[in-house]
């Protein structure tokens, strides 16, 4: 019934999510059309009035793409269940995954009144680019960051970047650090299906679903890699988790794409990478 409820959901979240970016268009030009009509005092009070805008417009876009990542939480569930869970690989510049991330937790926490940054081991890391799902990775890192939102107070949350060699080959690794309430680790299984943080401060919200970890984990794991965190109550918790992408950044082709079947279950399948699909989300893309 969820999985029947969520495919109904994307469709007007898409419309709406395009709808807010039409907007958009349309008002910058408007304004690029009138500007030089305008005089010094009128253009101020259009700036003035363009922001809040622009911050509106920004605010229900960010909305409509957290509301979609738990639609997509909500269908894994019951692809996984099926053995229909499917893989998008294609190439991407992290870089760009990165400022989408940005684009949506950014400004949230500074108006939270604590900080959000991404600390890369090195800036050419953002410039590389790297063969995997990437919207599977964002996925994964905004219900991290989301848990990380929810549950910090002060302080701050940085997202840690870094590249890593074994013996499977290269692993792309995401942190999510917080100084949040921390979590009592003997008595949280949080990969479970349906497990919550129980936070022991009184102005934590704590709504949540309970999926986003279970979904995460999963997904985490058919991209070759693991998940695991590391917590202190009152101190904060780092959630981390490691993807093995495949080594030449040039896009498979579609009909040589297979994934690695050490990392992959037989119910997990790779798709067309070039295959525009109609109900299917393009935010942040």
């Amino acid at each position: 019934m969820f999985a029947s409820v969520s495919h109904e959901f994307r469709t007007p979240l898409n419309a709406f999510e395009n709808s807010l970016n039409l907007i958009k268009m349309q008002f910058d030009e408007v304004l690029d059309d009138a500007g030089p009509f305008l005089n010094q005092e009128t253009r101020l009070r259009v700036d003035e009035h363009t922001a809040r805008i622009e911050k509106f417009l920004k605010m229900g876009t960010i909305s409509s793409r957290l509301l979609m990542n738990l639609v997509e939480d909500i269908l894994d569930l019951e692809k996984f269940d099926s053995g229909v869970f499917a893989l998008n690989i294609g190439s991407f510049k992290l870089g760009e995954l990165i400022q989408d991330i940005r684009y949506i937790f950014e400004e949230q926490c500074h108006e939270r009144g604590f900080y959000f940054e991404v600390l890369p081991e090195n800036e050419s890391l953002l410039d590389r680019f790297f063969v995997s799902d990437q919207g599977r990775i964002r996925q994964v890192l905004i219900n991290l960051i989301s848990n990380a939102v929810k549950f910090t107070h002060a302080g701050g949350i940085q997202v840690i970047l870094e590249q890593k060699k074994s013996a499977k080959g290269i692993q792309l690794w995401f942190s999510v650090k917080d100084s949040g309430v921390g979590i009592n680790k003997k008595k949280a299984n949080l990969f479970q299906m349906f497990r919550m943080v129980q936070a022991h401060r009184k102005e934590i919200n704590q709504h949540g679903t309970g999926i986003g970890l279970h979904i995460s984990k999963k997904i985490v794991e058919s991209l070759g890699g693991e998940i695991d965190y590391e917590s202190e109550e009152s101190v904060g918790s780092i959630f981390s988790f490691y993807i093995t992408p495949y080594a030449n950044p040039a896009l498979p082709s579609p009909t040589s794409l297979t994934l690695p079947s050490e990392f992959l279950s037989e119910s997990i399948l790779p798709i067309n990478p070039h295959f525009k699909d109609p109900n299917r989300s393009k935010f942040l893309c």
